[in-house]
């Protein structure tokens, strides 16, 4: 999705939805899209930055209950070994 506003409203839409596979996919999109940026110099919206870390506060917590440990420990996880 190219405007950010169109953008902004899908995200929201998945997170009231709580649809772990759309969280996955969007997620992914704004990632791509965040290196997209970065390679040219530019830098993403603040309100992509902000729905990145929505999306990856739900799926962490997400993980972090069907593990059965912390969301730090999931943090953790993912900031090592990715």
């Amino acid at each position: 999705i190219e405007k950010r506003q169109e953008r902004h409203a899908h995200t929201t839409e998945v997170l009231k939805n709580c649809d772990i596979e759309e969280t996955l996919i969007t997620l992914r999109t704004l990632l791509c899209k965040r290196a997209e940026k970065e390679k040219m110099g530019k830098k993403l919206h603040m309100k992509d930055d902000s729905d990145i870390a929505n999306l990856e506060r739900m799926l962490f917590g997400e993980i972090a209950h069907v593990l059965d440990v912390s969301y730090d420990e999931v943090v953790q996880m993912f900031t090592t070994n990715i």
